[in-house]
């Protein structure tokens, strides 16, 4: 049987940010884990992970805005006709779409503001409850009937903007008898590198305690 090969790159490029939001979901002790992958081993990551059969890199954080070498890096991705996403705050703006239990009833305004910035992709970013996100957890999850609302509110924005926007929302499983496989299968989909090189099967596998490989060791397909 042939091994899964991942169609997609997480690369947590930093750690930094200047933000404190309660729903962060980078690890608490980030102040200890410092940027130790320079702008080589970056484009190095993204010329193994292409050779790997992976399409899509989305390039995340704390705020990736903060590495002085942001735009050496998506060139180099674009060179390789990588699909790539960017994560960040968008300082100085002052709206947020991460959904949590305090906002995830406006989803028809985030739809809405979408629509008249003719966005062609609208994915709700949904918390992950890891790190301070999991600390504040029982403030930021939803209900069910939150949950119920939203999902409407997609499907009815999924229906009438066919062709013109796609819409994905997908739903979580806090309500559900049994959980989703972690991303799909652990990095059948997808592999996550952080700021000082670890490459793991999902965001938050770092919390276990297992030796995990990095990239300034070892090349991402050994991996």
């Amino acid at each position: 049987m042939t091994a899964p090969r991942p169609c997609a790159l997480v690369a947590e490029l930093t750690y930094r940010c200047a933000l404190r939001c309660g729903y962060c979901s980078n690890p608490l002790d980030r102040t200890k884990r410092h940027d130790a992958l320079r702008t080589d081993d970056w484009t190095c990551v993204l010329t193994e992970a292409e050779a790997l059969g992976v399409m899509q890199v989305t390039l995340t954080g704390g705020e990736p805005l903060l590495r002085d070498d942001l735009e050496t890096i998506v060139a180099h991705g674009r060179r390789l006709e990588l699909y790539q996403t960017l994560i960040t705050s968008g300082l100085p703006l002052t709206r947020n779409a991460v959904l949590h239990r305090a906002n995830l009833d406006h989803m028809p305004e985030i739809v809405a503001l979408a629509e008249d910035r003719d966005a062609e992709r609208l994915e709700p970013a949904r918390t992950r409850y890891l790190g301070r996100a999991l600390a504040n957890r029982k403030s930021l999850l939803p209900d069910r009937a939150q949950i119920g609302r939203a999902s409407a509110t997609a499907a009815e924005a999924r229906a009438r903007l066919e062709g013109r926007m796609e819409m994905l929302f997908v739903l979580p499983d806090y309500f559900t008898g049994k959980p989703k496989a972690c991303m799909g299968g652990w990095a059948q989909r997808l592999i996550v590198v952080g700021p000082v090189g670890t490459a793991l099967p999902c965001h938050g596998a770092h919390a276990l305690p297992l030796p995990w490989g990095n990239v300034r060791d070892r090349e991402l397909g050994a991996i």
